[in-house]
Parts: C-alpha cells; sequence; structure tokens
C-alpha cells in the first residue's frame, strides 16, 4: 500500500468507530444472499449487456461503481455504449387558452392545447475531470410518446461535443422571436391584423449530428454543428452545417443578450 491508500484505509475506520457502524455482516444477511447464489437474473424485455466487457469510469475513492462505459468497433463505425446509474426525471406540462379576433374570419375563435414533455438526463463527472452526460426527451401529449430529442455529451476544459439528435448551434443561441401582426411586415389584404411567425427555423432540426460548443469566453458562447444527409444521394438531402453564438452582458443593472 502506498501512503495514499493507508491515509484512506484510516479514514474510513475513523468513520465506522464514530458513528459505531460495524464493518462486518450480521450473519442473517450472509445466509439470505447464499440462498441468492445461482440465481437466474429475470430480464423481462430489457436488454442483456452482461456480456460486454464495460470498464468503470468511477474514481478508485468512489462508494459506489455505477458508471461505466464500452466501445465496440463494427465493420466501418464504433457503438459507444454509456452505462449511468444516476438519474434525473424533468418535465413541463403547458395548456394554453387563445381567443382570435382579425378580419380574416378564418382565423377567428377560440382554441385549446397543450405542451407537455419528460426528460430523462444521466450525469457523471470522471476521475479525469469530464462531464459525460446523456439526455432522452419524450413528447407526453395524448396519444404522442415520440422521442423528441436523444443524445449524448462529453464536456471538459476544452468545451463541449454533443453526440445524437439534438438541437443544433444556430437554434442553441437564437433568440425565439415574438409573432407580431402581418401588417408590420406586409400591409397587403391578407395579412392585415393576423399573426405571422417570424422565427427563424434550422433546416437540420431534431436531425442526428454532431455539435461542438467552445468554453465560454467572458459573457459570449459559440457553437458549430454539423450533419450528415446519409450515403443515398437519391434522397436529395443535403449534409448542413449551422453555427451560432449569443453575447451576455449587463448594463445599468439590467442582463442584456
Amino acid at each position: 500500500m502506498n501512503s495514499d491508500q493507508i491515509n484512506y484505509k484510516k479514514e474510513i475506520q475513523s468513520i465506522l468507530k464514530k458513528y459505531n457502524i460495524k464493518e462486518g455482516w450480521p450473519q442473517e444477511s450472509l445466509k439470505e444472499t447464499s440462498k441468492m447464489s445461482g440465481t437466474q437474473i429475470k430480464f423481462n424485455n430489457r436488454k442483456d449487456f452482461t456480456k460486454k466487457a464495460f470498464i468503470t469510469i468511477d474514481g478508485k475513492d468512489a462508494k459506489d461503481f455505477d458508471d461505466a462505459l464500452f466501445c465496440e468497433e463494427k465493420e466501418n463505425y464504433y457503438n459507444l455504449y454509456v452505462a449511468i446509474a444516476d438519474v434525473s426525471i424533468s418535465g413541463y406540462y403547458e395548456w394554453k387558452y387563445q381567443s382570435r379576433g382579425s378580419d380574416v374570419a378564418a382565423n377567428d375563435g377560440t382554441s385549446t392545447a397543450t405542451d407537455s414533455e419528460i426528460a430523462i438526463k444521466f450525469s457523471n463527472k470522471t476521475d479525469s475531470g469530464l462531464t459525460i452526460g446523456m439526455v432522452t426527451e419524450i413528447q407526453a401529449d395524448d396519444g404522442d410518446s415520440a422521442i423528441d430529442e436523444g443524445s449524448l455529451s462529453i464536456a471538459g476544459g476544452f468545451g463541449k461535443f454533443v453526440l445524437g439528435g439534438n438541437d443544433g448551434a444556430s437554434d442553441n443561441y437564437a433568440i425565439d422571436a415574438q409573432d407580431v401582426v402581418g401588417e408590420d411586415i406586409n400591409a397587403t389584404g391578407t395579412t392585415t391584423l393576423t399573426l405571422t411567425d417570424t422565427d427563424v427555423e434550422s433546416v437540420d432540426g431534431d436531425s442526428t449530428k454532431i455539435s461542438y460548443h467552445l468554453p465560454a469566453i467572458g459573457g459570449l458562447k459559440a457553437g458549430v454543428s454539423f450533419t450528415d444527409s446519409g450515403t443515398d444521394a437519391t434522397t436529395g438531402a443535403q449534409d448542413s452545417t449551422s453555427f451560432g453564438a449569443q453575447y451576455s452582458m449587463e448594463a445599468a443593472g439590467a442582463a442584456v443578450t
């Protein structure tokens, strides 16, 4: 043992003694676990990854080894598996009532709508200082349970890489514009007093992509995303690259972006 291991062991012993915690296991517990030896695990509808050689990424002084990686080479690509036990679940639910009146009868009337989503997030910081995370967002409206976004992220002093189906850099740093009355844009008989969407939408949406975000430099944040359309030239799809930047500062006590 080196000096660090000896000091660490002494610290553990001190904590056990302070709180009167027994180091050994009770005989009742040992008898109970002995009955489980050789028990076949039932995975039901889950995938069995126990035969894959995962490597733990927890630190040597971790109390629980619950984070691991496994990478396998395929014919022309690599499969990366990330196993993280720490899970957080969040989401939102919006209910909207709208009443509209204008000089275009087809757009008038009242309506209600909902918008909800559940987000499942995993995150862990490795011994080397990297933060590895995963996010899956699921639509939760009635009749709609599709996966909206899903991605893996690797962050550190170099910035942050995001791999998977998620917003591109142009969306990440954009400031959504409010819908404005059509006559403010083009005062014609068909648009007068009706709402017109003025948001700028990216062409890549939530499609699978790779994104890189620079480390924040003062109030400046920026990133770039690349979406590969695939190898099928008959679809007419094209590769796309998007950029985004945002600068925030404080002026007269107010935040300006």
